[in-house]
């Protein structure tokens, strides 16, 4: 990118919402490392923290379709919504942001330019998640467009995962009946992986410098 990333949340035009998608981003990562645990023993809070397709799947097969929706969908969506939110508050400066912080790469970023230039909505629903709607935002996609874009995404997505969690479903409670006896070992493990990852970004991006 042809600018220098500027990763002070302060800079931002409305620091709520940067620190706002940072929390939910974080929240990401400690759901990941906590998985094995959260899924033996609370597959719930698990989707609260960590919306991500893969959980969507193994959830869906040890909840109910009312505890699963009521705590999925608002997440998915909301967390779409104000990554939008953030997208248009910052505008190109967003990209810039969302490399700084290690939210995602640079060869990622500048791969999506041009699909979302050309057409956000659709890279929305084809790509849910709330990189792709920060640069939907970016690139100051109307919210008369963006906004039913997101909301049905999320559903259809969230709607996809349950139809496979479902039909997974042996499978996930024979998994999960596996994970509960190792429920500890393999939280460390991939808490340490997590740690890990999280680090070495933080170690590559001192080596390359300012």
């Amino acid at each position: 990118m042809s600018e220098g990333p500027g990763s002070d949340i302060r800079a931002t035009r409305r620091p709520y919402l940067a620190t706002a998608f940072v929390l939910i981003m974080g929240s990401r990562i400690v759901g990941a490392a906590l998985s094995p645990v959260l899924f033996a023993h609370a597959p719930l809070a698990l989707v609260a923290l960590s919306p991500v397709p893969a959980h969507l799947v193994l959830v869906a097969g040890v909840s109910s379709p009312v505890a699963y929706w009521a705590v999925a969908w608002p997440l998915c969506a909301g967390q779409c919504l104000l990554a939008y939110l953030f997208g248009r508050s910052e505008g190109p400066r967003a990209l810039r942001w969302l490399v700084a912080r290690g939210v995602a790469s640079e060869a990622r970023v500048e791969r999506l330019v041009k699909p979302v230039r050309t057409s956000a909505p659709l890279l929305v629903i084809a790509i849910p998640g709330p990189i792709v709607s920060t640069l939907a935002g970016a690139f100051a996609a109307p919210a008369r467009l963006l906004v039913p874009a997101i909301v049905l995404s999320q559903t259809l997505w969230i709607g996809l995962c349950r139809f496979f969690g479902e039909a997974l479903l042996v499978w996930i409670a024979a998994l999960r009946a596996e994970v509960m006896h190792r429920a500890l070992p393999l939280t460390l493990v991939t808490a340490a992986i997590a740690a890990g990852l999280h680090f070495r970004k933080k170690w590559t991006k001192r080596a390359e410098g300012p």
